[in-house]
């Protein structure tokens, strides 16, 4: 409802971060609707306690018009590659055709992430292999 925007607004500014990312969802189901909140939004996709916040208020500014801010705060989000990467990812997915714009970002998230598996994956066999090499030497014990 267009007459909880004001209600909204001030609940942007909350202190607690889930108050602030519920504002955002709001903001986000009323769109163009919400328009009036639109500066205050703009504010909370700075929001440092929380990358939520920050992603759910750019996804109201792209539903409300302001598509660059918005692609701007996303694509900030990927680039910092937080805790709410996958969180961030799933919203892209929900966009649908728009979220075909993050498929560059996307798809470095992607490479970094392939490259830190291999590197696990490199360090779990070289664990593996001195751990067989420590026990080659070894005579086990009759009982």
């Amino acid at each position: 409802d267009p007459s909880n925007v004001p209600e909204l607004i001030k609940m942007l500014d909350h202190e607690d971060s889930g108050v602030r990312y519920w504002a955002a969802v709001g903001c986000f189901m009323l769109e163009k609707e919400a328009i009036a909140a639109k500066n205050t939004l703009l504010k909370t996709i700075s929001d440092k306690q929380s990358d939520n916040v920050r992603l759910m208020s750019a996804w109201a500014l792209i539903k409300m018009g302001d598509s660059d801010s918005g692609d701007a705060a996303i694509n900030k989000l990927l680039e910092e590659n937080t805790y709410a990467t996958l969180e961030i990812l799933n919203v892209i997915a929900w966009m649908g055709e728009y979220g075909k714009r993050f498929k560059p970002a996307v798809a470095k998230i992607k490479a970094e992430h392939e490259v830190k598996n291999q590197i696990l994956y490199g360090r779990a066999k070289a664990l593996e292999m001195m751990k067989k090499g420590k026990n080659k030497g070894k005579k086990k014990k009759k009982k």
